[in-house]
């Protein structure tokens, strides 16, 4: 229930989105909604996964459950963009303690033959969010107000801490007394400057002062961590996640498949509507896909490594990614929905083998005491990777995008913004608003050669990957177990 409070979040409120903003007027604030979630739960979860070491699991799911109901209530009452941007960054501080305690207590409470099963069941409840988020979405900004997709929190928010105080004992072993807050600022800052200018630079541009000075501030303060680190006799992050091989191993490859989780949700939307004119719902349709292949593939993973080895599956899962990022490759302007599904499914298949690999190894050789803090390492590199994936394949759809649109049409566009607001037109379904004539060709073969240049994006991100799970050590069963 706790991992269903965050999963679902995205989704449903994904879906309410546009009567929002219609409501509070604010469409020029509308990418900071998601943007500041995901830069205040990213920053904090290796904090968090300390911090669980430390003071207990329960305890700081407590605190995180809490938090984000705090600013689900808010969110509801919000009466601005301002408002509700602040008070989503609340829901994130909360969602970044909710993602790894979960995914630690799973590693506490299973022995490793039943944690690699439990794993894929609990990788599930991604997949049902993804499935029911939308559709609950819907009915709510439709029968009720878009207020409720926030407020549907409390109930679910609320059975999660009644079943943690009735059914779950704390029984992990704790470790250490300090907590190192300086560290811990200067880890959530810089590490929020970091995605800042991942996520805003394309915008801002990577060599406006802004994007230089986040640069620069986060290379600054990462920099102090480090050295915070190395005199603090309690780390936040302890050597063991660099020195042990099976967790940098994990972390390295956990880095470039969050660079290939965001892939198909960034592209295949753009790529359906502005391209093939389909309707915004049916690209949800085929984006739900890599929800339906990721769970099932989850729960693969995990009987499936406990007979060859998790090395196995964690390279099989490079290799369906790779097959995914060809298969998708081979899109043209006469592609059907169905085709565009099956490689979302692919993607989701290589996604669930490999990330649950990664966790059940790492979950296997750190000690318990620093159960915590190693599993939320995991989660930790999935989101900076997510960020970097964003930027790097923004940055190769619209410059692809942008270099085989002919003269013709961007002189009839007004130059290069031109070209970009047509795009925007294309994608406005609810307000179509007419292009001159023989645009729309144009820009459809042009957001071809970029979506394509995307999926060469991915293969290579997939081969890098399939380099990296090469040097996990071959072992099989619970020889693993720490």
């Amino acid at each position: 229930m706790s991992l269903f409070l965050a999963a679902i979040d995205g989704t449903i409120v994904a879906t309410a989105m546009p009567a929002i903003v219609g409501e509070l007027q604010g469409f020029g604030l509308y990418p900071w909604v998601a943007s500041l979630y995901l830069l205040v739960s990213s920053a904090t979860v290796p904090i968090y996964g300390k911090w669980s070491d430390i003071r207990g699991r329960r305890e700081v799911l407590f605190g995180g459950i809490l938090l984000f109901l705090l600013g689900s209530v808010l969110c509801g009452f919000s009466q601005s963009m301002g408002q509700l941007i602040f008070f989503r960054a609340l829901q994130g501080l909360g969602a970044g303690a909710i993602m790894p305690v979960t995914q630690t207590i799973i590693g506490d409470i299973y022995s490793y033959e039943e944690r690699a099963r439990m794993q894929g069941y609990f990788s599930s409840v991604w997949g049902i969010s993804a499935l029911v988020g939308p559709a609950l979405g819907g009915f709510l900004v439709t029968v009720l107000s878009w207020r409720w997709v926030f407020l549907v929190n409390l109930p679910v928010g609320l059975l999660a801490f009644f079943l943690l105080l009735r059914f779950y004992e704390d029984k992990a072993p704790r470790h250490g007394r300090r907590v190192d807050y300086l560290g811990a600022a200067l880890l959530a800052t810089g590490v929020s400057s970091l995605m800042l200018f991942l996520l805003q630079g394309r915008q801002w541009g990577w060599t406006s002062f802004p994007s230089l000075f986040l640069l620069a501030l986060s290379l600054v303060l990462l920099f102090l961590f480090v050295l915070q680190e190395r005199r603090f006799p309690e780390p936040l992050l302890p050597v063991i996640l660099f020195t042990e091989r099976v967790i940098w191993v994990s972390n390295l490859g956990g880095l470039l498949m969050g660079m290939l989780i965001v892939a198909i949700s960034f592209s295949l939307p753009i790529f359906m509507v502005g391209a093939l004119g389909h309707s915004p719902a049916l690209a949800g349709t085929v984006v739900a896909s890599v929800s339906i292949g990721w769970p099932l593939f989850s729960t693969i993973s995990g009987r499936l490594g406990l007979r060859t080895g998790f090395r196995f599956t964690a390279i099989l899962g490079t290799l369906f990614t790779a097959l995914a990022s060809l298969w998708l490759y081979g899109i043209s302007l006469s592609t059907s929905p169905l085709y565009l599904a099956a490689g979302a499914f692919l993607m989701g298949a290589g996604l669930g083998l490999s990330t649950t690999s990664f966790i059940i190894e790492i979950q296997a050789v750190a000690p318990p005491h620093l159960r915590g803090v190693a599993t939320a390492s995991q989660q930790f590199v999935r989101q900076v990777g997510s960020a970097l994936g964003l930027a790097l394949m923004g940055a190769v759809l619209y410059s692809l995008f942008l270099s085989h649109l002919d003269t013709a049409t961007l002189r009839a566009l007004g130059g290069t913004q031109g070209a970009l607001s047509a795009v925007d037109h294309l994608l406005d379904v609810a307000q179509p608003q007419p292009l001159p004539a023989g645009i729309e060709g144009s820009l459809a073969q042009a957001l071809l050669v970029g979506t394509r240049g995307v999926y060469l994006f991915t293969l290579a991100v997939s081969l890098a990957a399939f380099l990296t799970v090469l040097f996990f050590p071959r072992r099989r069963g619970n020889a693993s177990e720490g």
